[in-house]
């Protein structure tokens, strides 16, 4: 019964074996480029800014309705595709296809 135990041991400490957990999780925010992400950020930025500009200066608001509108599409991509809920990934999907 000793030798059973060592080879126990010795099986769950070899580095050729890989064992895979739950925490090992894929991770969206993580592998999603920085400049990206940044440039993302800058260019929204940028269409609200501009946005308002011609809101207050010609009162004209398509220009800010647009780029909420995309802003909104963005966001809804990103928080779809970093969910673990994968039913939530599936009914967008669907909805997607019966357009």
């Amino acid at each position: 019964m000793g030798s059973m135990k060592v080879q126990d041991s010795s099986i769950v400490r070899n580095h050729a074996i890989t064992t895979l957990s739950q925490d090992d999780e894929f991770s969206f925010r993580k592998s999603f480029p920085k400049l990206i992400l940044w440039s993302l950020i800058l260019l929204f930025v940028m269409g609200f800014i501009a946005g308002g500009f011609v809101l207050g200066a010609v009162h004209n608001a398509y220009l800010l309705i647009v780029v909420v509108i995309l802003f909104g599409a963005v966001k809804l991509m990103i928080n779809l595709i970093s969910s673990p809920n994968d039913k939530l990934h599936f009914s967008f999907n669907s909805l997607l296809l019966q357009v």
